[in-house]
């Protein structure tokens, strides 16, 4: 069964205060996992403010969503891969963003998503489970070299 998604944000005070929002700007939090830090950014934001809320994770995507539904239209919560920014944004420029890289203890902890070597599990290790190419894939197929 699969876990409810949770993941504690690191340092989110600091993290959000070298930001130095400012009311009304434009924010990116790029990885956005659970919300914790998009949530912290909203505060701040102010009524005139936004925020894209971007991760590639669906279950992510929807515990974001949730979790930052208290302040509409302020935020956008997106599934895509925040390589993609500059598409995102379609010529909006961005007051700050944030990049939290890695695998949250969500995916960690989700034997079926095959991030964890103490699961017996398929070797998946996707982070949006849309994406064809899988990690066994990858091992079990490609050429060594």
């Amino acid at each position: 069964m699969e876990p409810t998604f949770s993941h504690r944000p690191v340092m989110p005070g600091e993290c959000v205060d070298a930001l130095n929002i400012k009311c009304g700007g434009i924010y990116a939090d790029c990885t956005a996992g659970g919300g914790g830090h998009s949530y912290e950014i909203a505060l701040r934001l102010g009524e005139e403010g936004h925020l894209l809320a971007i991760d590639r994770d669906t279950s992510a995507v929807a515990a974001t969503a949730q979790r930052l539904s208290p302040f509409g239209g302020r935020v956008s919560v997106i599934h895509d891969n925040f390589s993609n920014i500059k598409f995102i944004l379609g010529g909006r420029k961005l007051d700050g963003a944030l990049i939290d890289l890695g695998v949250s203890s969500y995916q960690l902890d989700t034997p079926e998503r095959g991030f964890s070597y103490m699961q017996d599990a398929p070797l998946d290790m996707r982070m949006n489970l849309d994406d064809p190419l899988t990690a066994a894939e990858v091992v079990n197929t490609y050429p060594a070299d």
